[in-house]
C-alpha cells in the first residue's frame, strides 16, 4: 500500500515524497519551515519545457560565455569558423550544435572548442591528471598500446591478431 505524503500544488495529485524535488522553503520567525508552492517533478519539467524560449536560451549562452570565459559572441563565432564547425579533438561535424569552450582550469587559457563528449572526456582526464603533470595521460596512452590483460592471458595485442574477444567478436572482425 502506497502512502502519499504530498499534494502537487499544480496538478493537485497526491504523490509520494520521492516524486518531488527538494521543496522551496521559507523560514518563519519561530524557526519552523513552511513548504511553499510544492510542485511535482513532472509538473516542473513540463513547465520548464513549455517556457523554453530559444532566444532567451541563446541570450543566456552569450551571457555565460562572456561571464565565464570573457568571450564575446564574435570571439566565439570566430573560433567556430576557425575550426570549421568541428570538434577540436575528434573532428566531428557539430554544425547546428553549440560547442563547449575547452580551457585550462589552472590558467584560464582557452584551448579551443569541443563537442560535448570530448569535453566530458577531457574534463575527466584533466581531473585525474591534476598535480600529475599529465603523467596520467601518458599512462592512459600506454595502457591502450600495451594492455595488462594481454600479458596475463598470453593474448596478442589488440589490432595485431584475434585476441580473446569470443567467437562473435572474431566473426565481426572478419
Amino acid at each position: 500500500m502506497t502512502t502519499y505524503k504530498h499534494i502537487c500544488s499544480h496538478c493537485s495529485q497526491p504523490k509520494r515524497a520521492q516524486e518531488f524535488y527538494q521543496p522551496d522553503r521559507e523560514k518563519l520567525r519561530d524557526g519552523r519551515l513552511l513548504l511553499t508552492e510544492l510542485r511535482c517533478i513532472t509538473c516542473k519539467r513540463t513547465e520548464r519545457i513549455q517556457s523554453a524560449d530559444p532566444q532567451a536560451a541563446y541570450a543566456r549562452r552569450i551571457y555565460r560565455l562572456q561571464k565565464t570565459y570573457g568571450l564575446s559572441e564574435e570571439d566565439y563565432n570566430s573560433l567556430v569558423k576557425a575550426q570549421e564547425g568541428k570538434c577540436g579533438l575528434c573532428g566531428a561535424d557539430c554544425t547546428g550544435r553549440s560547442l563547449c569552450v575547452d580551457h585550462d582550469h589552472a590558467t584560464g587559457v582557452i584551448r579551443g572548442l569541443l563537442c560535448r563528449s570530448c569535453n566530458i572526456l577531457i574534463g575527466r582526464i584533466e581531473t585525474r591528471a591534476r598535480g600529475d603533470d599529465l603523467g596520467f595521460a601518458d599512462r592512459l596512452l600506454e595502457y591502450f598500446k600495451d594492455p595488462d590483460a594481454a600479458c596475463v592471458l598470453d593474448d596478442e595485442v589488440p589490432g595485431e591478431g584475434t585476441g580473446r574477444i569470443g567467437e562473435q567478436g572474431r566473426a565481426a572482425q572478419s
